[in-house]
Parts: structure tokens; sequence; C-alpha cells
């Protein structure tokens, strides 16, 4: 007798409910197994991971070298707990080795220690990455403001307040950070997907991608800023002069 999971069930009957089916294993093969039961998947090695076929035998089934997890749950310390459960399992059977033992965040930190690697590369990347656009927008609105230094000074000649002068260039780069973060959202959400079934297993929330667009927009805006009050300093005679 034996208990499958689900995906142990879909795999090779293509349903769950295989109640009464047989199966034969490569070490027995005149020997069918009867499934007696069929239990939801469990997460094996680590979380995040693709539901594992499974399959659950009696003790008496199984091999002769057992290994037992248990998981405690209390309102103490845990190194109380781990501590009267190393004396209960010596009380029991003096023979029984524990081999290892420790808190549930203890086991989850070393269980996501890929994650959490893959999420700090992915972060200094991001980080590189915006600090590479700001870089950028700052060179190109520099540019920019030399170019269009006859159209600041006439501008200023005739009146045009430093707000105006800043509105003009944050209004031009705004018009282009916003649509790309439009198709970057966009493309974000398949790609997401796929990065976090392979390291998490959870979407990324859409509150999460607006909040990346809104940090682009305000280091945008602050990238624009800075070249775009230096153009309010501006001669208008000079400026005309040098055209």
């Amino acid at each position: 007798m034996a208990v499958v999971s689900e995906a142990f069930a879909r795999a090779f009957w293509g349903r769950a409910d295989v109640v009464g089916e047989s199966y034969r294993s490569e070490g027995s093969p005149d020997s069918p197994v009867e499934i007696v039961g069929v239990v939801g998947d469990a997460t094996v090695r680590s979380m995040g991971e693709a539901p594992t076929p499974s399959i659950y035998w009696p003790l008496d089934f199984a091999y002769p070298r057992l290994h037992f997890v248990f998981a405690l749950d209390a309102a103490v310390e845990h190194d109380e707990v781990l501590g009267v459960a190393r004396r209960v399992v010596r009380d029991a059977d003096q023979r029984l080795m524990i081999i290892g033992s420790g808190s549930m965040s203890e086991h989850l930190g070393d269980s996501l220690a890929q994650q959490r690697l893959a999420g700090t590369v992915l972060t200094a990347l991001g980080g590189l990455a915006l600090l590479l656009a700001m870089l950028g927008i700052y060179g190109v609105v520099a540019f920019a403001v030399s170019r269009r230094r006859r159209e600041v000074g006439i501008r200023i000649a005739l009146g045009a307040g430093g707000e105006s002068v800043v509105g003009l260039f944050v209004r031009d780069v705004l018009a282009v950070v916003l649509i790309g973060c439009l198709a970057g959202v966009a493309l974000a959400v398949p790609a997401g997907r796929l990065v976090s079934q392979l390291f998490t297993g959870s979407n990324p929330g859409v509150f999460s991608m607006v909040a990346v667009a809104a940090l682009l927009l305000t280091t945008s805006v602050a990238a624009t800023v800075v070249p775009a009050l230096k153009a309010t300093r501006t001669d208008p005679t000079r400026a005309l002069r040098q055209e």
C-alpha cells in the first residue's frame, strides 16, 4: 500500500483521483503496490519549487533506516525547546541520533540562501541601472541646454522666469521617461512572472512596479533640475552674441 501526491497522480494517470490504482516499481516489477490515498503537494527541498511527484509508504515497507523530521511550536525560546526535545529523544531510545536541530528562522534562512543572493545581485544591478539612467538623463539635458542656449536667452530676455525655464526642460524629459515607464511596466509583467517563478514562486505586485516607475520619474526630475537651473542663470546678451 502507498499514498501518493497529486503531482504523482497527474504525472502518471493524468488525474488526481487514483485511489484503488496500482503501480509497479523498477526494483520490484512483480509486486504491484496499491494506492490507498492521495494527498496534496508539499514543498520538499526549497520554497517556490515546482510540485514534486512523491510516494509515501508505511513504516514497515520503507527503508530500514528512517529519518524523521519534527517541527515543534512553542511559546518559549527555541534554545529551551531544543534542549527539552533532545532529552525526550534520549529518554525514548539511546540509540536514536539527532543529526541536526535549529529554529524555523534558521531553517528558512538556509533554504532561501540562493533566493537572497539572487535578490541582492538583482537589487545591485537595478541600483546601477538607475544610476546610469540618472547620469544619462543629466548628460542629455546638459547637452540640450547648451544647444538651446540662444532660445533660453531669448525667453529670459522676454521676461520668462526661472520656473518657466526649468519647466520647459522638465516637461520634455518627463514625456519621454513616462513613455519609457509605461513600456517598461508592460514588459515587466511577463518578465517578472518568469523571474519570480524561478526564484520565489510568487508574482510581483502592481504596487512594486508602480513604486519603481515613480522612483524612476523622481530621479529623472532630479537629474533634469540641476542642468535646468544652470540654464536659468544664462546671460541673454552673452547667449545672443555667441550665436
